[in-house]
């Protein structure tokens, strides 16, 4: 079943490690002369100047930024850049995350005199923020505009009904299970996809979980957004079947593993139809069940 839920996904065109497709025609973004060379060391802030149509610009990014030019350099991790490569570069402009983690480096960046602008990047609110203000940086506010009204318009579903079903999001599988708490991001997406979070009671937006706590919450449906493949995640699960319902009835459901950039709106897509999709079976097995006792 989790096989045939992964390839659900594949067609929802959400394979295992999708994170954004910029293949396609781009906009063209007028030259801003304040922001012609651009480093971005955030994943998601490579995102963005992508979907803004400023790759022209993207001068350097981190080893795991998705979907850019091989002939952009690659500028290390994002708690671990190449400070020297940096200074050899001169960018107008290097992106980083408003961290306790970057925040030496922007320090020694702005004492070699390079530019550094800096945005939170944990929730939507900041999402919204950090894609206005790049998006004006690069001339491109309209478009960074646009965005923010689709996400709008997704997030602004009902809330979920008494009788919708709860949903544990895993975000880690390995050393430990992680999963998305009452603050996170994902909390929100799931009550715009219509669905309650299993673990929404805590207040931290990533929270380490136990299996037994989570056969104590008892989750309708299980969506493993983990890092790894299907088939690493269908041989975990199966050693619970005998002790978890949805382990046992195919109700787990690998996903992309999620940051707060600009896939936010096709996310909540994929997870509205997961609900729909759950619903649907359930439909048919209570239909069955119920034609079972009258006949």
């Amino acid at each position: 079943m989790i096989r045939t839920l992964f390839v659900f996904l594949t067609l929802l065109g959400l394979s295992w490690f999708a994170l954004v497709d910029f293949s396609g025609s781009r906009p063209t973004v007028p030259v801003n002369p304040a922001r012609q060379r651009i480093v971005s060391l955030a994943p998601s802030f490579t995102e963005i100047l992508l979907y803004l149509g400023a790759e022209s610009r993207l001068v350097g990014c981190t080893d795991y930024c998705e979907g850019v030019d091989a002939s952009v350099p690659r500028l290390g991790t994002f708690m671990n850049p190449k400070f020297e490569e940096l200074e050899r570069i001169r960018p107008d402009v290097v992106l980083m995350v408003a961290s306790q983690g970057q925040s030496e480096l922007a320090r020694g960046l702005e004492r070699a005199g390079i530019a550094v602008e800096v945005h939170p990047a944990e929730s939507i609110d900041d999402l919204r923020a950090a894609m206005r203000a790049i998006g004006e940086s690069v001339g491109a506010l309209g478009r960074a505009d646009a965005f923010v009204t689709r996400l709008d318009r997704a997030l602004s579903a009902p809330p979920p009904t008494p009788g919708a079903p709860h949903v544990l999001f895993v975000v880690d599988r390995q050393p430990r299970l992680f999963v998305a708490g009452g603050t996170s991001f994902v909390h929100r997406m799931l009550r715009a996809a219509g669905a309650h979070n299993s673990a929404g009671d805590y207040v931290e937006p990533w929270r380490p979980i136990s299996i037994e706590d989570v056969v104590r919450r008892d989750p309708d449906l299980i969506v493993d957004a983990s890092f790894g493949s299907a088939e690493d995640g269908e041989a975990f699960w199966s050693k619970f079947r005998d002790v978890l319902p949805p382990a046992r009835e195919g109700e787990i459901v690998p996903f992309p593993p999620v940051r707060c950039g600009v896939q936010l709106p096709d996310w909540i897509e994929a997870l509205r139809e997961i609900v729909a999709e759950h619903h649907r079976r359930r439909t048919r097995a209570t239909t069955g069940e119920d034609r079972r006792a009258g006949g």
